[in-house]
């Protein structure tokens, strides 16, 4: 079975930093406040957030998801690994704020799994899962919006993985 990489989308990602650099020469012109020099740290912190993915992601070959025949690698700030021996289900969640939707792969644990999660987290992480099943349906989700693959292919392709994962470990 082969691997799959998952990458966000460069041209989202330079087209997300390429706005954040022209926001943060817009704060240079003028006057300059205190809001000004704000702006200007933020959007430029943004723009080296992004390029610095685009970098670790291309140059580095480390991909956002590396999707293997037993697990999910996935590579963001803080990585970390999804078993398919722990996983029940994917699911695709949709969110709708102020005219932006967002879509998630909410990763549903086994009851066991969830419950072992829920007694290793802090009351911070407790309250941050809590809310995730609230708004997304499961406790761990993915963001599946400004990837390199459309999250319902992302969906399916997760989905058959577990399917086959089960199917070899009965």
């Amino acid at each position: 079975m082969q691997d799959i990489k998952v990458y966000h989308s460069i041209w989202k990602y330079l087209l997300c930093a390429s706005l954040c650099l022209i926001f943060a020469g817009i704060s240079l012109c003028g006057h300059r406040t205190t809001i000004d020099w704000i702006m200007l740290v933020v959007c430029v912190f943004c723009a080296l957030f992004f390029l610095y993915q685009i970098v670790r992601e291309r140059f580095f070959g480390k991909p956002f998801l590396f999707i293997t025949s037993d697990a999910v690698f996935v590579n963001l700030v803080g990585d970390f690994i999804v078993r398919f021996a722990d996983v029940e289900k994917f699911i695709l969640s949709t969110t709708v704020a102020h005219n932006t939707r967002k879509q998630y792969i909410g990763i549903k644990f086994k009851k066991d799994v969830e419950l072992k999660k829920n007694e290793e987290a802090n009351k911070i992480k407790k309250s941050m899962r809590n809310f995730n099943v609230r708004v997304a349906g499961a406790q761990e989700t993915l963001l599946a919006d400004g990837l390199n693959i459309r999250a319902e292919e992302l969906l399916y392709i997760l989905n058959e993985r577990l399917e086959q994962y089960k199917m070899r470990h009965k």
